[in-house]
This record gives C-alpha cells, structure tokens and sequence, in this order.
C-alpha cells in the first residue's frame, strides 16, 4: 500500500513526533511511505530515518473568528491546495494521511481536484470546541474523511462523526527518549540557583493557551502551602504569532523586571473569557512574566522578576 503523509508544519513538536513513529513502523510492515510536508526539521528527520520526502507549500491558517482575518487565510489556502493536488498525482497514493485539522482541511479540498481519489484519513490531535467556525470544520471533515484518528475521546467526542468512522488510538511514549539525565539537571539548577535539596518541578510545552500553564501555575500555588522550597520552571516556545508572542523575548522580561512585583497569579482568573479567546496567553501581568523566555522560575519571595515572587504566599493569604 502506498501512503502519503501530510503535515503542515515544517517543524517538529509532539504531533509530529508520532506521525515520524507511524511513518517508521508503516514503512517496517511493507508499505511505501511518502512525507509531504515544507522543507524544514520535519523533512529533515525523515530522510535520516530513509523516508521519502517531498517538500510542500506552507500554509498560514489559523483559528479566528474575525471575517476579514478568515478570508485572508482562506485566500491563501489556493496554493497549498493545488500543490498538494499535484502532489496526489504525482504520487498516486491509495491512502493521503493527514496529521492535523489543518492538514485534513487542506486534503479534503485538494483531493475534490483529483480524478482518481485515494483515501483520507485525518488524525486529530486536538478536540473541536462549540462555535460556528469549528461546527463548519467538523461537517468538513465528516463529509470528507474516510476514516478518523483521534488520540482520545474527548476529541473523538468533538468529531460528531459516527463511531465506524472514529478511531481513538492514544499516543504512544517511547521511554527511551526520556531517560534521566543527572548532568543536565544538575545543570539546569545551577542555572536558576535552585539547590539540589529543594524540588523542582517542569512543565515542558509550547506556551499556548491549549497546554495547561495556567493550570500549573494555579497547581503551584497550592503546592506551596506544604512545600514551601518549591520551584517550577516552565520550558517552551511560543509557536504562534498572536499577541502573546511580544512575551517570549529577553527585552521584555527585562522591562518587567524594572517595573516591580508583579500581580499575584489568582488576578489572572478575574480576566474573564474574553482574553483567553483573544489568544492572550494568560491575560495577567503575573502569568506574562511566569511565560516568558525559555524557561522561567517560580520562587519564593523575590521581587527582583525571578519568577512569580512569592504570589503563591499571596495567595494563602488571601484564602
């Protein structure tokens, strides 16, 4: 069977680390194996891993839910269409794989182009929340996919689609990759002054609204009621260049640092939806300063911009 997989991303983050171990064990069990996706670190480790890659036209699509935003990104969806359709032609694949919402949008119109239609068959690696622009999304995609990948059920339940059509398959964690590294953790706390003895936590994730800082942060919080030599460091970049973006900068940890203590994190709550859905990471003068940079520490009683300075303490208090 001949297979082309789709990413829209160039670069490689944890969907794209499993759609690099589905290409591997697909390619093991016999099947021809093609990855279309822009040129970058995606493609790169492709090829180390002897896949065929074949470089696709990038995409900027992006969730809004202004009209006028909508219809640019639309507009610019032509050419990845068409070159994706090209492609299926070139290739003729039995099956097109599509490894994001985005990819599978972009599949199922291209494949419209396509005289001899193969397959299609989406992995959903994110849950479709209530809203008009995602009802239209998911009727896309129940219309147009062949089959469904979902990595749990809450995001099969976000489908709509009938059961037949849905498979949940979690992702899967190669614990080879994560094995314990007393060298760079030694390393890590003489970088932020964190003796051995104290416990250090780490939340490792882009800096996007979707992946829980905020949680840890309020998690934290709790935390250090009991253990008040507590750290957490917060690793990631942010990948999208929406206002939260501005954050992710030295020159801006620096200009807060002049500006004094920041708010305590509970302040953050008091925001409302509507930042949240403005993309605004985390709306508060405290969860901006615990989200930039590489990597930020969280730690008891400083006001010199080392982190949350002492807000958990605060927020004992207040309770």
């Amino acid at each position: 069977m001949r297979v082309l997989f789709y990413n829209h991303a160039p670069e490689i983050s944890g969907a794209e680390r499993v759609l690099l171990a589905t290409m591997t064990q697909a390619r093991k069990g016999g099947h021809a194996t093609i990855l279309y996706a822009p040129s970058g670190a995606l493609c790169h480790e492709a090829t180390n891993a002897a896949i065929e890659s074949v470089p696709a036209a990038p995409i900027t699509l992006g969730y809004t839910h202004n009209p006028l935003v909508l219809a640019r990104y639309l507009a610019g969806l032509a050419r990845p269409v068409l070159h994706l359709a090209g492609a299926v032609r070139a290739t003729a694949p039995d099956i097109v794989y599509a490894n994001s919402i985005r990819s599978g949008l972009v599949a199922a119109v291209a494949l419209r182009l396509v005289r001899l239609r193969p397959r299609l068959i989406v992995h959903m690696h994110d849950a479709l929340h209530a809203s008009w622009l995602n009802r239209l999304i998911a009727a896309v995609l129940r219309q147009e996919a062949d089959g469904i990948v979902a990595i749990s059920r809450y995001v099969a339940d976000s489908i709509g689609a009938t059961a037949a059509r849905v498979h949940v398959v979690h992702n899967g964690v190669n614990p080879v990759q994560y094995r314990r590294d007393d060298v760079g953790g030694r390393a890590l706390r003489v970088r932020f002054g964190i003796p051995d003895a104290m416990p250090l936590l780490v939340v490792a994730a882009q800096l996007t609204p979707w992946k829980g800082q905020m949680d840890a942060l309020d998690a934290f919080a709790l935390l250090r009621a009991t253990h008040p030599d507590a750290h957490l460091v917060l690793a990631g970049d942010a990948k999208f260049t929406g206002k939260h973006r501005r954050y992710d900068t030295l020159a801006y940890r620096d200009a807060l640092r002049a500006r004094g203590p920041p708010r305590p994190a509970w302040a953050c709550a008091r925001r409302g939806r509507r930042r949240r859905r403005r993309g605004a990471l985390l709306g508060s003068h405290a969860a901006r300063r615990a989200l930039v940079g590489r990597a930020v520490r969280a730690r008891r009683g400083r006001g010199d911009g080392g982190g949350l300075s002492g807000a958990g303490d605060r927020r004992r208090r207040r309770a």
